[in-house]
């Protein structure tokens, strides 16, 4: 009888200690960026019967029984969706920042702007030969900026598709 009182107490320590434990990792791990708070969940340790005692039961102490992650699933998917967004949005950002500085570098939008005025001095008097020449170089120029645009446009493309190569691999991983 004592060895039975000393077992239930034993066990009751041993469950305690393991809540101590689930509480120490919380409060330790409480600022730990994506960290889950967890919590356990004790149940009597039932004996049943015995010689001549079929169908008698008695309790014999505690027992841990599970070890849950206390994760709100709402929250977990909305964290993944907005993770998701912002994997797109930051894609989306890059490329345009690759756009942009291949259109700004090429100066395509300063040979458009000489081009109108070379046209716009061309306007003044347009049998002059010299402001035909202006307008025809001007054209040249400007053409050459859109081929150089293209080709940047282009090279920009290419790495985005790079970029994405790898995290497309990850995707097929995964499913």
């Amino acid at each position: 009888m004592a060895s039975d009182l000393l077992s239930i107490a034993a066990s009751g320590a041993r469950a305690a200690r393991g809540a101590l434990d689930v509480t120490a990792q919380n409060i330790a791990n409480a600022s730990s960026e994506g960290y889950v708070r967890r919590s356990l969940r004790i149940s009597e340790v039932a004996a049943s019967g015995g010689a001549g005692r079929i169908g008698d039961i008695s309790l014999s102490g505690s027992r841990i029984v599970e070890i849950k992650r206390n994760a709100d699933s709402f929250a977990q998917a909305e964290v993944r969706r907005t993770q998701s967004d912002l994997s797109r949005s930051n894609a989306e950002l890059g490329g345009l920042r690759n756009i942009e500085s291949a259109i700004e570098q090429s100066g395509v939008y300063t040979s458009v702007v000489e081009f109108e005025a070379a046209l716009q001095h061309l306007a003044g008097d347009p049998v002059d030969p010299s402001r035909r020449a202006q307008v025809l170089a001007e054209a040249t120029t400007m053409a050459n900026k859109f081929n150089i645009t293209a080709t940047s446009l282009d090279a920009a493309a290419d790495g985005l598709q790079f970029d994405a190569r790898p995290a497309g691999d990850d995707i097929t991983l995964v499913a």
